[in-house]
């Protein structure tokens, strides 16, 4: 591992930004979203870098940073220092003042001057995911970000928000082990579904109602996971994707490829089925014994079928179905 991954609470701290163009700018914005007051240092600022120090947003000190004419003194009271600078000597002189300062480098471009490095980033505030490529691979970072941004739920910031502002109530409630498995419940079945697809006033009422019931026993789930078409786990909607990540055991068809099989939970048990008589029942027996299990396979099943029927009855007994 060449960084050791840490996330730093800034807020209010003071951090330099040395250079004053589109990329310093960037930089300078990324640091003003994590609370900290920022000190651009450069003797002129491009139009980006203007507006921030023109609404006040940053503090600009005109000063030079050729390597020659650099005055370490500007990093004083600093916590941290970005260094976007396109001159190479330039950027080695401004990076090794503060290195021995002891303060926190990076150099855009740069790695090997750099103390930490700037991950790319998926804001769910407050879940933050960072992917870092040790400065090796950029845009491979960029793209592992992009896929997490389609994966993670944009409403996944306010579920965590919300647990956070139940954590005591919930702390006060439940002995340690009833908590982790309340926790896990509420976070990865039917009502983090609900919240995630928008209907959080239910959601919330449902969490609470849950909560004052502290029940040991909870109830079972059944997800029911069309087989992506094709056999392409690229054709797997996001949906299918959690429910299998939260499945404890899942029944599927025997001809799945191992690609498909791939998107289920690495500790999950999983169970190859030729055909798909009594898969409801097998579902429903699950169920009723508090597990979480999904059936992944042909779930073209009508109201009248056999299938259908066992699963609403199981469903009226206090087991969710959920289909993807």
């Amino acid at each position: 591992m060449d960084y050791l991954p840490l996330f730093l609470d800034i807020r209010g701290r003071w951090c330099a930004v040395v250079g004053g163009d589109a990329t310093a700018a960037r930089k300078a914005e990324l640091l003003l979203r994590a609370g900290a007051r920022v000190r651009v240092i450069a003797p002129v600022l491009e139009p980006s870098m203007r507006a921030l120090a023109d609404d006040e947003k940053v503090s600009h000190l005109a000063s030079a940073v050729h390597h020659s004419a650099f005055d370490p003194g500007l990093l004083e009271g600093c916590c941290l220092v970005v260094v976007a600078l396109a001159d190479a000597d330039d950027a080695r002189a401004v990076a090794t003042a503060a290195d021995a300062r002891g303060l926190l480098v990076n150099a855009v471009d740069r790695p090997e001057l750099c103390r930490f490095v700037m991950p790319a980033i998926v804001d769910r505030s407050p879940v933050v995911v960072a992917i870092s490529t040790a400065g090796a691979a950029p845009v491979l970072g960029r793209f592992l970000r992009a896929r997490l941004e389609a994966l993670l739920p944009a409403r996944l910031g306010a579920l965590a928000a919300l647990a956070g502002s139940l954590r005591p109530r919930v702390a006060e409630a439940l002995d340690p082990a009833s908590r982790r498995r309340f926790w896990e419940d509420v976070l990865q079945g039917p009502i983090a579904e609900q919240f995630l697809s928008g209907d959080e006033t239910t959601a919330r009422a449902r969490i609470l109602a849950r909560l004052d019931a502290t029940h040991g026993g909870a109830a079972g789930e059944i997800y029911l996971v069309a087989a992506p078409a094709h056999g392409d786990p690229e054709r797997a909607t996001l949906r299918a994707v959690r429910l299998l990540q939260q499945a404890d055991l899942v029944l599927h068809d025997a001809d799945l490829p191992a690609a498909v099989l791939d998107l289920v939970r690495r500790d999950a048990h999983r169970e190859p089925v030729t055909t798909a008589d009594g898969v409801a029942e097998r579902l429903a027996e699950s169920a009723r014994a508090g597990r979480r299990v999904a059936w992944l396979g042909d779930c073209r099943w009508t109201a009248d079928d056999t299938a259908a029927r066992t699963l609403l009855a199981v469903e009226r007994e206090g087991a969710a179905v959920l289909r993807a």
